[in-house]
């Protein structure tokens, strides 16, 4: 197992996809700092209300930009493109038999889904690397609720844990950022039982992603289900912490079934 770690993580750092997926993000965080809070820190806008802070103007806590919408939408698919597709790839080439001639495809199928998992991060770091620039740039000032800067409101998931400790809040979003992105990965492995072609696992978790979002479009009573708005630190919708729990039960349970269905069936 821990030989199969090595190689699938040898393969995936090794990749130069992982590295034009993790740039596209960053370029992306490093537009909105660019746009959003570099003229303020020069002074070519002003500020006539209230001083701009940490908390509402990094990528996670704003949503008066493109950028946040941009990031967030196309996260479940930049965090596929670089392994998405590699169970596909494997099946195809005859990796695979090569493999599980050798060892064990249980201990195949759980090292390929605990890399698949960590590509999650992809759209985790970038988020980081925005807030901590942006700490250098803005006061990172204690969140007022008086202000009505804040889309997170006091009827939000942990809404009063943001205001009077806001980096507990922002630690615990990144938290969950990091788990349902690895789960949302994921869904890329049981397409293998669906489709051979590697494009449609590479595609499956952003089409997912967006079913939830347009259901959402319909009823705005569905948005705390779609993780384009549940992910976001900035809640625009306040999250459902029961619809995340089922969510995260339901990612979980295609795992298990991605793990046994694959013991069972004869996929090479």
């Amino acid at each position: 197992m821990k030989e199969l770690l090595k190689m699938e993580y040898h393969r995936l750092l090794r990749s130069k996809i992982l590295y034009i997926a993790l740039g596209i993000n960053i370029l992306i965080i490093l537009m909105q700092i660019f746009s959003e809070i570099v003229p303020y820190a020069e002074g070519t806008m002003k500020i006539v209300v209230y001083p701009l802070t940490l908390f509402e103007k990094w990528i996670g806590g704003e949503n008066s930009s493109v950028y946040p919408t941009m990031y967030f939408m196309l996260a479940p698919l930049i965090s596929a493109i670089p392994y998405g597709g590699s169970l596909q790839e494997d099946l195809k080439t005859g990796y695979i038999k090569n493999i599980c001639t050798r060892g064990r495809k249980k201990d195949y199928l759980a090292a390929k889904y605990i890399v698949t998992f960590s590509t999650g991060l992809i759209s985790v770091i970038p988020l980081v690397l925005n807030f901590l620039i942006t700490a250098v740039i803005l006061p990172a000032t204690l969140p007022q609720a008086s202000t009505l800067f804040y889309s997170v409101k006091a009827i939000s998931m942990l809404g009063e844990t943001f205001y009077t400790q806001p980096y507990l809040y922002l630690f615990i979003w990144l938290v969950l950022d990091i788990l349902f992105f690895g789960f949302i990965a994921t869904i890329s492995l049981v397409i293998v039982f669906f489709s051979e072609y590697v494009y449609v696992a590479i595609l499956a978790p952003f089409l997912a992603c967006m079913a939830l979002y347009g259901i959402s479009l319909i009823s705005s009573q569905a948005a705390a289900a779609a993780p384009f708005y549940f992910l976001r630190p900035s809640q625009p919708y306040p999250a459902n912490p029961m619809i995340l729990a089922l969510e995260a039960v339901l990612l979980v349970a295609m795992g298990v079934g991605y793990y046994y269905a694959g013991n069972k069936k004869e996929i090479y």
